[in-house]
């Protein structure tokens, strides 16, 4: 339970380093799309703002649903249910299921926060 309450407490730190092992191409070249979005996390990582963390949450979320329903479709297209099939289904389940945990713990970290009244 302590390793699951810092590991949401570190959600932009785990969001940063799995951006920047998705935005390693051959040879020694990073995607610039992964290394902006490697640097939001960053941002909101030092920030902690609050609206920001609950929208880039919800879409997570949202990403994953459609990610969701683009492994159905894939998944669907295979002719018979096989070793290779169950792979796939094995590996995009897990890969959906870590987008909707990042996504479930920056609305969970963000909601908690309280608001402070402005003077």
């Amino acid at each position: 339970m302590h390793l699951l309450r810092i590991l949401i407490h570190h959600i932009e730190f785990v969001m940063i380093v799995l951006f920047l092992l998705a935005a390693y191409e051959q040879p020694i070249t990073f995607n610039p799309l992964y290394v902006i979005l490697a640097l939001v996390f960053l941002i909101q990582y030092i920030t902690h703002n609050r609206y920001v963390g609950l929208i880039l949450g919800s879409g997570i979320l949202i990403l994953a649903t459609f990610f969701f329903l683009a492994f159905l479709s894939e998944f669907h297209e295979f002719p018979s249910i096989n070793n290779e099939s169950l792979k796939f289904l094995i590996g995009g389940m897990l890969i959906w299921l870590i987008i909707v945990f990042v996504g479930v713990a920056m609305i969970y970290k963000y909601y908690k926060i309280k608001k402070t009244p402005a003077y």
